[in-house]
Formats: C-alpha cells, structure tokens, sequence
C-alpha cells in the first residue's frame, strides 16, 4: 500500500507540472507551441514517473510486487486520460 500511495503521489506531481506546462502555451498563437507544450508536459511526466520505477526496482529488487507496478501504469493511464480531455476542452474553448 505504501508503494501505491508513493507513485500516486508522483504520478500527481508529474501531472500537475505537464497541466502547468501545457497550459502556459494553450493561449498562444501558434497551434505548434501548443502541440510542444503537450508533448514536453507529457516527456517530462513519463520521465519522471521512469525514474521513480527505476529507483523503486532498484531499492527493493527482491520485494518488488509486480502487482504495484501493473497499479501504477494502470494509474497513470488514468491520469494521462483525464490530463489529456482537460486540454481538450481548454484548447476547444480557445477564442478564435
């Protein structure tokens, strides 16, 4: 439970830093710095939640549960589908 409690808090982390970088480029102009801005939000998410994976299978190589691991990603799928229709009405709801 510890473990699921610990990525939770890294996947919220990571989701609350890609909505802030996303975000910061939904006003813009230009369609592309929109498009970058989701995608360096989401690089920087799915790197984060790599490295804290990385250091958990290192930390505990013979107590790692497989079955914390299949928790997260399924989390953090939820988190990208919630993070990515949030931008889509933001990005709809863009004045013209």
């Amino acid at each position: 439970m510890n473990v699921l409690l610990a990525g939770n808090t890294v996947l919220f982390i990571g989701a609350i830093l890609s909505l802030l970088i996303s975000t910061r480029f939904a006003d813009s102009d230009n369609p592309n710095q929109f498009v970058r801005g989701v995608m360096g939000g989401t690089f920087i998410k799915f790197g984060l939640c790599l490295i804290a994976g990385i250091v958990y299978i290192m930390l505990f190589k013979k107590e790692v549960q497989w079955t914390d691991i299949i928790a997260l990603m399924f989390l953090y799928i939820i988190y990208t589908v919630i993070e990515t229709s949030g931008l889509t009405k933001i990005s709809r709801n863009k004045p013209a």
